[in-house]
């Protein structure tokens, strides 16, 4: 245009993304991707709390996730101890694969090519091996 009249060359704008890309192109790249994390935690249930409330809560509060499902999880469901239940038909290796997590034998465990156990058993972490009667 020529600048002798007067007029100011006008630009032309460019519309505005509904969803802006980063910059590995992809929300879902994003959603997914590992970036560094500059905090160290003392525990893997801290860090899973700390990354449920930074990445999880959000989506499931945005989607009303717990009206429908489950309720928010607590922080004690990230700190409280592991439990594990093992079932199945007899002869499948439950006892054995307890007694490689334990690194030992304990009281009431019996292998056998037949059904050997007809009961509960609890195996717990203490200062000693020992059986504790009851029912279940």
């Amino acid at each position: 245009m020529d600048s002798s009249v007067g007029f100011p060359e006008i630009q032309p704008i460019a519309p505005e993304p509904v969803m802006k890309l980063s910059k590995r192109g992809s929300w879902i790249q994003d959603l997914f991707t590992v970036e560094p994390v500059e905090k160290a935690f003392l525990s893997i249930g801290e860090a899973l709390n700390h990354f449920y409330r930074e990445k999880l809560l959000p989506i499931e509060q945005d989607t009303s996730f717990h009206h429908f499902h489950s309720p928010e999880l607590p922080p004690a469901f990230f700190s409280a101890r592991p439990m594990i239940l093992t079932l199945g038909q007899y002869s499948t290796g439950k006892t054995t694969f307890i007694r490689h997590l334990v690194e030992s034998d304990y009281p009431g465990q019996q292998i056998g090519p037949e059904p050997t156990t007809d009961r509960f058993i609890t195996v717990c972490h203490g200062p000693g091996v020992q059986k504790i009667p009851g029912n279940a």
